[in-house]
């Protein structure tokens, strides 16, 4: 989005007609919009659901998230997590893999055969690469083994929230005459290349 922005900061001066700068400035406020957004989400308070058999454990990942203004729910079995998930709206879930009732693989395919698309942060002390994988294909959208750092699990959290809020910037943006590939960051102006410098 940046190398959009300065994309039209350096065209040519009268390139654009007026008509198509209050358009181009539209998409500028716009594209500003979507960054300042980006940089406001990352620390933005989440609603937690977080799934976890071990007392001390799920007490300690609590404290941790409230600390840093998420509200947590804490849950100890499969079944319990599949009826909280039903009936609440979670920004986010960390999913412990064994669990009593029902284990997190059966956990996370349930949301998933129900339509729900909610980020699923799965927890395990299986660091074998067949149990990540059995995990991600489960419906898992990242995988964190245990022990782990708070700051790690933090850190995880934002990236997969972040990439469920934000909107996918298109490929492809025109604005009258002005074409920008957000790919490539290449721009044309009348189907001519325009030489951009770094």
């Amino acid at each position: 989005v940046e190398r959009v922005l300065a994309v039209g900061r350096q065209l040519p001066f009268g390139m654009i007609s007026p008509d198509e700068s209050s358009s181009w400035i539209h998409l500028r406020r716009c594209t500003s919009f979507w960054l300042a957004r980006s940089a406001c989400y990352r620390d933005a308070a989440m609603r937690i659901l977080l799934v976890e058999d071990e007392r001390s454990a799920a007490r300690m990942t609590a404290k941790g998230l409230r600390e840093h203004g998420h509200a947590v729910d804490v849950v100890g079995d499969g079944v319990s997590a599949v009826r909280h998930a039903a009936t609440v709206t979670y920004d986010i879930v960390i999913l412990d893999l064994l669990l009593p009732m029902k284990d997190g693989l059966e956990v996370c395919r349930e949301l998933r055969s129900t339509g729900d698309a909610v980020p699923v942060l799965m927890l395990t002390a299986r660091d074998a690469v067949e149990d990540r994988i059995v995990g991600l294909d489960a419906g898992a959208d990242d995988y964190l083994t245990k022990p782990f750092h708070f700051g790690e699990l933090l850190a995880r959290v934002r990236a997969l929230t972040r990439r469920r809020a934000l909107p996918i910037l298109p490929e492809h943006l025109t604005c009258g005459r002005l074409a920008l590939n957000t790919r490539t960051q290449e721009a044309w102006s009348d189907g001519q290349p325009i030489e951009l410098t770094a």
